[in-house]
Protein backbone atom coordinates (compact mmCIF):
# COMPACT_ATOMS: atom_id res chain seq x y z
CA UNK A 1 0.00 0.00 0.00
CA UNK A 2 1.32 3.44 -1.09
CA UNK A 3 1.24 6.08 2.19
CA UNK A 4 1.89 9.63 1.69
CA UNK A 5 4.92 8.94 3.01
CA UNK A 6 6.41 7.23 1.05
CA UNK A 7 4.97 8.75 -1.94
CA UNK A 8 6.38 12.08 -0.95
CA UNK A 9 9.32 10.13 0.02
CA UNK A 10 9.64 7.80 -4.05
CA UNK A 11 8.22 11.42 -5.70
CA UNK A 12 5.38 9.78 -6.84
CA UNK A 13 1.94 11.69 -7.06
CA UNK A 14 -0.53 8.91 -7.92
CA UNK A 15 -3.82 10.02 -5.93
CA UNK A 16 -1.31 12.84 -4.44
CA UNK A 17 -1.66 15.67 -7.74
CA UNK A 18 -1.19 18.46 -5.38
CA UNK A 19 2.16 18.44 -3.69
CA UNK A 20 1.60 17.40 0.30
CA UNK A 21 4.76 16.41 1.17
CA UNK A 22 7.11 19.14 3.62
CA UNK A 23 9.80 21.32 1.45
CA UNK A 24 12.38 20.43 3.52
CA UNK A 25 11.71 16.58 3.50
CA UNK A 26 12.16 15.34 0.33
CA UNK A 27 12.42 18.74 -1.72
CA UNK A 28 16.36 17.11 -3.13
CA UNK A 29 14.14 15.20 -5.44
CA UNK A 30 11.23 17.70 -6.56
CA UNK A 31 13.46 19.28 -9.27
CA UNK A 32 14.39 16.34 -10.88
CA UNK A 33 10.54 14.88 -10.56
CA UNK A 34 8.97 18.21 -11.86
CA UNK A 35 11.52 18.34 -14.85
CA UNK A 36 10.39 14.24 -15.93
CA UNK A 37 6.90 15.09 -15.75
CA UNK A 38 6.67 17.92 -17.34
CA UNK A 39 7.48 16.12 -20.76
CA UNK A 40 4.69 13.49 -19.82
CA UNK A 41 2.42 15.23 -17.58
CA UNK A 42 2.57 18.96 -17.49
CA UNK A 43 -0.88 19.31 -15.48
CA UNK A 44 0.60 17.35 -12.84
CA UNK A 45 3.87 18.73 -12.82
CA UNK A 46 2.61 22.28 -12.69
CA UNK A 47 1.99 22.91 -8.88
CA UNK A 48 4.94 20.73 -7.51
CA UNK A 49 7.12 23.40 -9.64
CA UNK A 50 5.55 26.21 -8.19
CA UNK A 51 6.36 24.98 -4.61
CA UNK A 52 10.18 24.84 -5.21
CA UNK A 53 12.07 27.38 -3.19
CA UNK A 54 14.92 28.41 -5.50
CA UNK A 55 13.65 31.42 -7.54
CA UNK A 56 15.53 30.38 -10.42
CA UNK A 57 14.80 26.88 -10.49
CA UNK A 58 11.01 27.34 -9.66
CA UNK A 59 11.47 29.94 -13.03
CA UNK A 60 13.15 27.90 -15.49
CA UNK A 61 10.62 24.58 -14.31
CA UNK A 62 7.61 26.55 -15.04
CA UNK A 63 9.43 27.76 -18.38
CA UNK A 64 10.04 24.03 -19.22
CA UNK A 65 6.32 22.80 -18.34
CA UNK A 66 4.65 25.59 -20.36
CA UNK A 67 6.62 24.73 -23.25
CA UNK A 68 5.60 21.47 -23.30
CA UNK A 69 1.84 22.32 -22.17
CA UNK A 70 1.78 24.58 -24.78
CA UNK A 71 2.32 21.96 -27.65
CA UNK A 72 -0.15 20.00 -26.17
CA UNK A 73 -3.14 21.83 -24.93
CA UNK A 74 -2.37 25.62 -25.52
CA UNK A 75 -5.83 27.37 -23.73
CA UNK A 76 -5.37 25.23 -20.45
CA UNK A 77 -1.35 26.35 -20.78
CA UNK A 78 -2.05 29.96 -21.20
CA UNK A 79 -4.88 29.92 -18.62
CA UNK A 80 -2.16 28.59 -15.93
CA UNK A 81 0.83 30.82 -17.34
CA UNK A 82 -1.80 33.84 -16.70
CA UNK A 83 -1.91 33.36 -12.81
CA UNK A 84 1.17 31.46 -12.21
CA UNK A 85 4.08 33.33 -10.48
CA UNK A 86 6.57 34.24 -13.52
CA UNK A 87 7.84 37.52 -14.72
CA UNK A 88 6.07 38.95 -17.13
CA UNK A 89 8.80 39.59 -20.02
CA UNK A 90 9.36 35.58 -19.55
CA UNK A 91 5.92 35.29 -19.39
CA UNK A 92 5.40 37.15 -22.84
CA UNK A 93 8.56 35.31 -24.90
CA UNK A 94 6.47 31.73 -24.04
CA UNK A 95 3.39 32.51 -24.95
CA UNK A 96 4.70 34.54 -28.49
CA UNK A 97 5.96 30.84 -29.48
CA UNK A 98 4.23 29.61 -32.27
Amino acid sequence: MLTRARACNSGYSGYYHQPTCSRKKGAWATRPYVGNLAYSSPEVAAPWAETLTDQNTRFNQIENIARHWLEADRPTAEAWLAKVNLPDDRRQRLLKRP
